[in-house]
């Protein structure tokens, strides 16, 4: 049976939020969806991972001596940038045990890169706090939309940051109209891909609900500073350690991304002390 959302190019926004992030869930918990997500996301993982590290390393400004990914899925990305890599040491967290343990599997041989099984309201709890340490850069890569609560999330994630230490966030914001949508299925090879990228796009965050998610994270006055744009990926330098990423008109058309649809939001620890 042809599912009905695919006769339009516009997602299903019916139901609430809980409901709609439900679906997009589970293209990455089912274990007949999750072949789909995972073929879709390799074709992305080389230019969105190096992209987005090379993005962060520029709003940090020096070589990060520890780096976080929360949400790192099967860990495909944090390997890739681990394994580019001299020094640098990378911790995966995911709440998934499955992905955790596929992740493991796929990065066996770098003593640099460990994963652990935690979700990112995991890192309040002080003995896991201190388990894990600090981290001079955190990722937050795709997977916000996802988080059942990315207030006390990325409190926690900032908390583990070290003075001067960055959070970056990088999402893809709500589609407000058909042609935004279309943009977005263009990356999709099979119907499977369209319906997973349609429930992806109903989880997603519009412009205004990210600009209040950041303010409720890091109200005024406190010592993280707070950043939010909304830019393509190719609008940034990207040259990272293995070298250039072409980041043409033709690979952003794949990604979905060539006009200003992709949120950066920076969280910046100020504090001399640490915290946040």
């Amino acid at each position: 049976m042809t599912d009905a959302r695919l006769a339009g190019p516009m997602p299903d926004f019916a139901g609430t939020r809980a409901e709609r992030q439900e679906r997009a869930q589970r293209w990455f918990t089912d274990s007949e969806l999750i072949s789909v997500t995972a073929e879709h996301e390799a074709r992305l993982t080389r230019f969105f991972g190096l992209a987005t590290f090379s993005v962060g390393m520029g709003k940090l400004g020096r070589a990060p001596r520890r780096v976080l990914e929360v949400g790192c899925g099967t860990g495909h990305q944090i390997t890739m940038v681990a394994n580019m890599t001299a020094e640098t040491e990378f911790v995966g967290i995911d709440p998934s045990a499955s992905a955790i343990e596929r992740a493991r599997q796929n990065a066996p041989d770098n003593p640099r890169l460990r994963f652990r099984q935690l979700g990112a309201e995991d890192l309040a709890d002080a003995s896991t706090a201190a388990g894990i340490g600090e981290f001079d850069l955190a990722f937050v890569n795709l997977t916000i939309a996802l988080w059942t609560d990315p207030v006390s999330g990325l409190r926690a994630v900032t908390a583990r940051l070290a003075p001067g230490g960055v959070c970056y966030v990088i999402d893809l914001v709500r589609p407000s109209d058909p042609e935004h949508a279309a943009q977005f299925l263009s990356g999709a090879v099979n119907e499977a891909e369209k319906r997973y990228l349609l429930d992806q796009m109903a989880a997603w965050y519009t412009p205004r609900e990210l600009e209040e998610l950041a303010l409720a994270v890091c109200p005024p006055g406190g010592g993280t500073s707070v950043e939010l744009t909304y830019r393509t990926l190719d609008e940034y330098a990207v040259d990272v350690v293995g070298g250039a990423v072409p980041l043409n008109e033709s690979t952003m058309d794949g990604l979905g991304t060539r006009r200003g649809h992709v949120c950066h939001l920076f969280l910046t620890n100020n504090r001399s002390d640490g915290g946040s």
